[in-house]
């Protein structure tokens, strides 16, 4: 009959130790990135924050002029069946829905920014990219309508802030500037790995 080893149970003992350890190991619970903190605005982030502030104020008085030329006598000359445009009228009416839209996430861009959200990437994005079409739009309707414009004699009186023809000069000299900006802007918040990091809550 074979003696009983002394050291078997110590080795046992061993063995099972090292199998908890090794569970141990393999269950340990991941870090959580969710709460890593976001990183500090960069140069570039500045820049469009001060972009954006001003884009605002160009909206906002953007719109009070559109307001006003659409209460004014001279609108009424022009969108008028015989004498001007009849497609002037709805044109103004939809480009007034159109900036008071811009204004509105315009705005609420700037309180995403500033709280670093998430949320803010997606909104920036589809801003950035129908904008885009829309400032392309624009310019192409600004070359149609300035020759139309012209040919029914708007504008022989001098040219003033409420007029269409002052309105259409100022986009055509905009607009390509504006539609450049916005392809930088959003090729920046598409491709940047950098924005992935800020905008975290």
């Amino acid at each position: 009959m074979d003696e009983p080893n002394p050291e078997r149970p110590t080795e046992d003992l061993s063995l099972l130790n090292a199998a908890q350890v090794k569970t141990k190991s393999t269950t340990a619970p991941r870090p959580d990135y969710g709460k890593a903190e976001p990183q500090p605005f960069t140069e570039w982030i500045s820049l469009f924050a001060i972009t954006l502030v001003l884009s605002v104020l160009v909206f906002a008085i953007r719109l009070y002029f559109d307001i006003q030329f659409i209460d004014s006598s001279a609108y009424f000359y022009l969108s008028d069946q015989d004498t001007g445009l009849p497609i002037l009228a709805p044109l103004m009416h939809i480009e007034v829905l159109l900036k008071a839209g811009e204004l509105l996430t315009a705005i609420c861009l700037l309180f995403l920014l500033a709280g670093k959200c998430r949320l803010f990437l997606k909104v920036v994005r589809i801003f950035l990219f129908v904008g885009l079409i829309y400032q392309v739009i624009e310019f192409a309707a600004g070359i149609y309508l300035r020759s139309d414009l012209i040919a029914i004699g708007v504008g022989e009186a001098g040219t003033t802030s409420l007029t269409p023809e002052f309105q259409l000069n100022v986009v055509l000299l905009v607009a390509p500037v504006s539609i450049l900006l916005r392809i930088i802007w959003l090729t920046y918040f598409s491709t940047a790995e950098q924005v992935k990091k800020i905008f975290i809550n």
